[in-house]
């Protein structure tokens, strides 16, 4: 599991994701649901979360789902994605995501960036941020330049 404390635009706002990464060969089924889900109630029963201005996004990440799933997804009511949304006393929602779609909604953010910035980096730029900034994380990983 992966976290982390967003700022918003305003003060004493933040939001908190918290990603829940499946392996390829693991779909996300009932098993899985109820998982991220739970997570998601301690988090909303939690009186340290209470009365505060935070929105909390539990993502559950995967290459396929189920149809207990595809049923969770389409219930009456329910955004594109969402699984799960909680908003007495605190803000908790509960979304799945394949991969495929994180990769489509990031190359189209990558390519707006590009394309209304005028912002390019190439691989060699990027390579050297990486050693530069993550160096203690990416020791003893050969990176092909």
């Amino acid at each position: 599991m992966l976290s982390r404390q967003i700022p918003r635009n305003h003060e004493g706002e933040l939001e908190h994701l918290v990603v829940e990464p499946k392996r390829p060969s693991v779909g996300i089924g009932k098993k899985e649901i109820d998982q991220i889900e739970r997570y998601a109630l301690a988090v909303a029963k939690d009186e340290r979360f209470r009365g505060i201005n935070t929105e909390w996004h539990f993502w559950i990440i995967s290459t396929d789902y189920d149809e207990y799933a595809d049923i969770k997804l389409n219930a009456e009511g329910n955004k594109e994605g969402v699984l799960f949304r909680f908003t007495k006393n605190i803000d908790v929602t509960v979304l799945l995501k394949i991969w495929s779609q994180l990769l489509r909604e990031n190359n189209h953010r990558v390519r707006f960036i590009r394309n209304k910035l005028n912002y390019n980096i190439n691989s060699e730029q990027a390579l050297q941020h990486l050693k530069k900034t993550y160096s203690e994380y990416i020791e003893g990983i050969r990176i092909t330049e």
